[in-house]
C-alpha cells in the first residue's frame, strides 16, 4: 500500500494500482485521454474508488466534477481544463435504471470527440461493465476496475480487480451473455480503503438531491401510464369518497353489478393512494 496527500489528507491506495493510475497520468500528460470504468454490485464501494483514483491523477478533483446526471456531465468535460478527472456516477433507480443507462451510452458517445480533445480523466462509475455500448467499452475505455465483497470474509467490502485495455475486451467478448466477470484473467487484484476524497456531506446531499428527483419522475410517469379505465375509477371515487361518504368497500359493491373484474376494495384504496401522491407531485 502507498500513501499520497490530497486536500490536507493522506490517501491510502493498493501500490499496483497507484503506478498505474501514475501511468495513465503520463499518458494524458502526452496528449491521450483517460476512460475508466468503475463496476460493482450497489454498495461494494466503486463510487469511493473512482473518487480516490480521480484524486491521485488530479490533485484539482472536487464534488464539483462528481456528475449523476447526464447534463451535468456534459457540463463539466466542456468546462474542464487538460488533465483533469471527472467521475459520472450515473444515479440508476427503478423505473428510470434503462433510461439511464441509454441516456449513458448516448452522452459518451456524443462527447468522446470532445474528450479525446481535452486530454481529460473520465472515470465512468456503473452496476456493469457489460451495460456499455460496445464502442466505449471496447474501444474507448483504457480500463476496467471490477470492485466487489470478499465472501469468504463475512462479504467484507473493498476488494477490485484490474482489467487493462487488452483485458476488458477479452472480457466484454467472452464475459457479457452471462455477466461473468471469470471469462478473462484480471491483470491484478488488490483492495481499497474505506473513504471518499471529497466531502461527504456534499456528495451524499448531491446524490440524494438527483435521487429525489429522480424518484418524483418516477411516480409522474406511473401516474401518466395509468390507463383510462383507471382514471375513470379514480373519478368515480372521488365523488363516491367525498359527496356519497361511501368506503371503498361500498364503491366495489356497487361497481361489481356493472363491471366484470372490478378490484377488490383493498385494490381501490391503494389506486386512490397512488393517484393522490401523483397530484401532489404534479
Amino acid at each position: 500500500m502507498v500513501q499520497f496527500p490530497f486536500r490536507g489528507k493522506l490517501i491510502i491506495m493498493d501500490g499496483w494500482l497507484y503506478n498505474t493510475m501514475m501511468d495513465l497520468k503520463k499518458m494524458v500528460e502526452n496528449k491521450w485521454d483517460c476512460i475508466g470504468v468503475f463496476d460493482g454490485t450497489e454498495g461494494s464501494g466503486k463510487s469511493v474508488l473512482a473518487q480516490q483514483c480521480a484524486a491521485a491523477v488530479d490533485p484539482t478533483f472536487n464534488v464539483d466534477r462528481v456528475c449523476f446526471e447526464p447534463q451535468d456531465f456534459l457540463d463539466q468535460v466542456v468546462n474542464a481544463k487538460k488533465g483533469q478527472a471527472i467521475v459520472f456516477d450515473e444515479a440508476f433507480r427503478g423505473m428510470s435504471a434503462r433510461r439511464a443507462m441509454s441516456a449513458m451510452n448516448h452522452t459518451l458517445n456524443a462527447m468522446l470527440l470532445e474528450v479525446r480533445q481535452k486530454q481529460l480523466f473520465i472515470f465512468i462509475v456503473l452496476p456493469s461493465f457489460f451495460l456499455l455500448d460496445s464502442v466505449v467499452a471496447v474501444w474507448r475505455t483504457r480500463f476496467l476496475i471490477h470492485v466487489y465483497p470478499d465472501k469468504r470474509d463475512g462479504w467484507k467490502r473493498g476488494q477490485f480487480s484490474f482489467f487493462d485495455d487488452t483485458k476488458k475486451k477479452i472480457l466484454y467478448k467472452k464475459g457479457k451473455k452471462l455477466y461473468s466477470y471469470g471469462a478473462a484473467k484480471s491483470n491484478f487484484n488488490g483492495r481499497f480503503a474505506d473513504g471518499y476524497t471529497v466531502d461527504p456531506e456534499a456528495y451524499l446531499k448531491k446524490k440524494d438531491l438527483v435521487l429525489k428527483r429522480l424518484a418524483k419522475d418516477e411516480r409522474k410517469e406511473g401516474y401518466e401510464k395509468k390507463t383510462k379505465r383507471e382514471q375513470l375509477l379514480w373519478a368515480y371515487m372521488q365523488f363516491s369518497t367525498q359527496d356519497l361518504g361511501w368506503t371503498y368497500k361500498d364503491i366495489h359493491n356497487n361497481l361489481k353489478k356493472y363491471m366484470e373484474n372490478i378490484y377488490g376494495p383493498k385494490h381501490l384504496m391503494n389506486l386512490a393512494s397512488e393517484f393522490r401522491q401523483a397530484d401532489r407531485i404534479s
